[in-house]
């Protein structure tokens, strides 16, 4: 009995294996070596650019270009916010003339007045994939 449960177990750990798959993030454009690149990977447009639900994270950078994998993540449409927080405040600042701080979307996607819909900025997730997006 306790084969076939480990059997049933394994069998299980297969299949959700086989609907992840991992998503590289490649952020290119880095100026700064101050505070923290946030990386926001979005599953729906709820809370598109500015509040993510799904998965972020921090980095430190350390050159012009950084690379995350996010891993095992499940099929679908996503896409992704980056913003370099040079002072660590934990958001974009804002000047008279528009954003103070490097920021980037997926598929470079961009808007004139705001920030892009998800939808511009989506793309299918699929299998291990990497994209590549390129700080403003």
């Amino acid at each position: 009995m306790k084969n076939f449960i480990s059997l049933i177990l394994t069998f299980f750990v297969i299949i959700a294996q086989a609907q992840t798959a991992h998503l590289s993030v490649e952020i290119q454009n880095i100026k700064s070596k101050k505070g923290k690149v946030l990386i926001a990977l979005f599953n729906s447009e709820k809370g598109f650019p500015h509040e993510n639900e799904f998965m972020t994270v921090q980095l430190e950078p350390e050159e012009n270009i950084i690379q995350h994998r996010f891993k095992n993540v499940p099929k679908g449409i996503y896409a992704v916010a980056v913003l370099h927080d040079e002072n660590n405040n934990g958001k974009m600042d804002i000047g008279m003339l528009g954003p103070k701080e490097k920021y980037g979307f997926s598929n470079d996607a961009r808007s004139l007045i705001s920030a892009p819909t998800f939808k511009k900025a989506s793309f299918k997730h699929s299998g291990n994939q990497k994209i590549i997006i390129h700080l403003k």
